[in-house]
């Protein structure tokens, strides 16, 4: 078995470690001692008052200390259950962003050797795996410890006797655990297996509906998703079966155990005290309720959180042991002070599963030159991007920068300084409008920042008083076309070289992105545009037409529009989705 590395998921979790384990230790503790408390008070008055009418007074008080006692372990109970899911919410947490730090350093052909599906599955369902285990581990060995061993030094006060019994329930039990385990072990493999293919079908089958248009293979991965769904809802059944079949034998064991109690009480009943001894009776077998749930629920920790935990576990480090480029290495410093030129030549990429989507590109891009790219869903134009952003590399042709190979320059360096990138739906961190400005810019000042935009026509923006102050996160609740304005902006004020716009005025108005190309013009900006609406076209220096067997028609707007009956019919099908731009 291959060795695997360790990972501290619960790094930064110590208090809520303890609160947790505080919190539901206290609950058992309560739990175990009810039933004591209440043989108490029950058993003092048999003592004290056999036979004789209850005070009313005395019935309320005792009445009084039980409920009390059951709202306590109520709320203790909700807190308690809050917080071990907090704490398992926490460590899921610290397991996705180790995830999310691994593929940042990760290649982009290595990750998509490795598979997006089966990364996404493992960021899903693997981490939340995690949480469970961590959970469940927790409650586990406080109920093994509190709840059952508890309870068995509690018996031990009212007889020994019982303790036997309860003893010889829960070693059978044990030995039922450990068969069901075994078996369990060889089931759960195939199940996730099962369950990654079917995840990774569904979501080609829905999802992936561009592929299915170019593949035509519709009819075939929809059969496939209904094979795997199948077979993952045979090994699902199969594993809660053998929940089930646990469940009963737990409750048959533990019902033997207390008819054993019952039948040993009632043979050597003492004739003087009836009362009393039926009281502890009663008690014991409330212990022993306490007991079969306890071992329950540590079956079902051991039979599918640690199981299925121990799988995610591995395919995490699988994950976690892919091998990192090296961000540091590379040319840190380009000569941009006579111009900049980006030239791509013969580029072409294709998926892992030989799907083309570009084939042959050449292209120059130089200051005060606009580039548009259109074309039909899945033309390739998200491909245009990544290979600029050198998220994916291209499988042939190369992309030059003053000359210089972009595989030759450092990759930080690349991204900072020599490319501003506003993509289609923008990505805010928690903070204020100023705040997410100066991520692309540190040094750009209030002043030019409201300057930009009423440079762009959004001026009711610039005038609203502590604009630069709104809150923005990942959920701001601001409308569209104000958080597209503000991502335009943000890529503006980035100092670079090329500027690149993915669809970027999807949610403005024809205004504003006349106003945006007014300013990359007067400031003799090189751009590239990805976009499907022809008013953005109007205004390019040269246009790229991809053809839905991706060759390239290129010329100018109103050239190609008089050459191509293919690429005015694009414009007379697409809808105006685009901004009113």
């Amino acid at each position: 078995m291959r060795k695997m590395r360790k990972y501290n998921f619960q790094r930064g979790l110590a208090k809520d470690l303890l609160v947790a384990v505080f919190f539901f230790s206290l609950m058992e503790i309560l739990s175990i001692f009810y039933p004591i408390i209440l043989k108490n008070l029950v058993t003092q008055k048999v003592n004290n008052d056999a036979g004789v009418v209850p005070d009313m007074g005395d019935f309320l008080i005792s009445a009084g200390i039980v409920l009390g006692m059951l709202v306590i372990i109520f709320f203790v109970s909700l807190y308690a259950r809050n917080r071990v899911s907090v704490y398992g919410a926490k460590c899921r947490r610290n397991a996705r962003n180790m995830l999310y730090e691994k593929m940042t350093h990760v290649p982009t052909n290595v990750l998509y050797e490795y598979g997006t599906s089966k990364f996404l599955s493992c960021m899903i369902e693997d981490t939340t795996w995690v949480k469970y285990c961590y959970e469940q581990y927790l409650q586990a060995v406080i109920y093994f410890v509190i709840t059952i061993l508890g309870s068995c030094v509690l018996i031990m006060t009212l007889s020994p006797i019982y303790v036997l019994f309860i003893v010889g329930a829960v070693l059978l039990e044990i030995v039922v655990l450990l068969i069901h385990r075994a078996v369990i072990n060889k089931r759960m493999p195939s199940a996730v297996n099962a369950y990654d293919k079917s995840f990774i079908a569904t979501r080609e089958s829905i999802a992936g509906a561009r592929d299915i248009r170019f593949l035509g293979k519709q009819a075939e991965r929809s059969a496939e998703a209904t094979r795997q769904n199948k077979k993952l809802s045979r090994e699902v059944f199969d594993i809660d079966q053998s929940k089930h079949i646990f469940n009963c034998t737990n409750n048959m064991i533990f019902g033997v155990v207390t008819f054993g109690i019952i039948l040993f009480s009632a043979l050597s009943l003492d004739a003087n005290n009836v009362a009393e001894q039926l009281v502890i009776v009663n008690t014991v077998i409330q212990y022993i309720t306490l007991c079969s749930t306890a071992t329950y629920n540590i079956f079902k920790l051991i039979i599918n959180p640690l199981t299925r935990g121990h799988l995610a576990y591995e395919r995490f480090d699988q994950f976690m042991t892919l091998p990192e480029e090296n961000t540091d290495g590379g040319i840190t410093q380009i000569d941009t002070e006579f111009g900049s030129s980006l030239v791509m030549y013969q580029v072409c990429h294709r998926f892992w599963n030989g799907r083309v989507t570009m084939e042959n590109l050449s292209m120059e891009l130089q200051k005060g030159k606009f580039v548009v790219f259109c074309g039909q869903s899945g033309s390739g134009r998200t491909t245009l991007i990544k290979i600029l952003l050198r998220y994916i590399e291209p499988k042939a042709g190369v992309v030059l920068i003053n000359g210089i190979n972009i595989k030759e320059v450092n990759k930080n360096y690349y991204r900072s300084k020599l490319i501003s990138f506003c993509p289609t739906y923008p990505e805010f961190v928690t903070g204020t409008v100023r705040d997410n400005i100066r991520i692309f810019n540190p040094n750009v000042t209030d002043e030019q920042i409201l300057s930009a935009f009423n440079e762009i026509g959004a001026s009711s923006l610039a005038v609203l008083p502590s604009f630069l102050d709104t809150q923005l996160s990942t959920r701001s609740k601001l409308p569209q076309d104000v958080k597209a304005q503000i991502n335009i902006v943000r890529c503006l004020l980035k100092p670079a070289e090329f500027y690149i716009f993915d669809r970027s005025f999807i949610n403005v108005s024809h205004e504003i992105a006349q106003g945006v190309m007014k300013k990359l013009r007067a400031e003799n900006k090189a751009c590239i545009f990805t976009t499907t609406n022809p008013l953005i076209c109007e205004q390019a220096d040269e246009v790229f037409f991809t053809k839905t067997n991706h060759t390239y028609l290129k010329g100018t707007h109103a050239s190609l529009l008089a050459e191509s009956k293919e690429y005015a019919d694009f414009f007379m099908k697409t809808e105006p989705t685009e901004a009113k731009e």
